[in-house]
């Protein structure tokens, strides 16, 4: 049975927090966990109105592909995205929403890749 270690606990934590800073999510307030995820390898648990999120990496990988570092960092990028994508989550589960404020949240979005994707370019 294959189980994350400290030091992936410690590399996935490195790895979300890289891409917390690179998409610009520095206004969250992003806490970390190394448990059993009940059937999953990382989760993100996000309060998208108090920009609050609480990522894990679990502990038992049975039944996953696992890679070592490479999956870290894979799982880390994929619970960041969620935080990234928390704002439009949580606007698309309203029943009621303006279409400025639909077309706010997807472009912050897109500008997010474009700095990011794009950043080399742009010099």
């Amino acid at each position: 049975m294959t189980k994350t270690t400290k030091a992936d606990f410690a590399l996935f934590k490195k790895e979300c927090r890289r891409w917390l800073v690179k998409f610009g999510l520095v206004g969250w307030d992003v806490a970390f966990e190394h448990k059993d995820c009940d059937g999953s390898c990382a989760t993100a648990a996000l309060n998208a109105s108090q920009h609050y999120a609480v990522i894990t990496l679990g502990t038992d990988m049975a039944g996953y592909n696992f890679y070592g570092k490479e999956s870290i960092k894979a799982w880390a990028f994929h619970e960041v995205c969620h935080v990234l994508f928390a704002d439009y989550s949580d606007l698309a589960q309203r029943r009621e929403y303006s279409a400025s404020e639909h077309d706010r949240v997807e472009h912050a979005i897109i500008v997010t890749l474009e700095n990011v994707l794009y950043a080399n370019e742009k010099k």
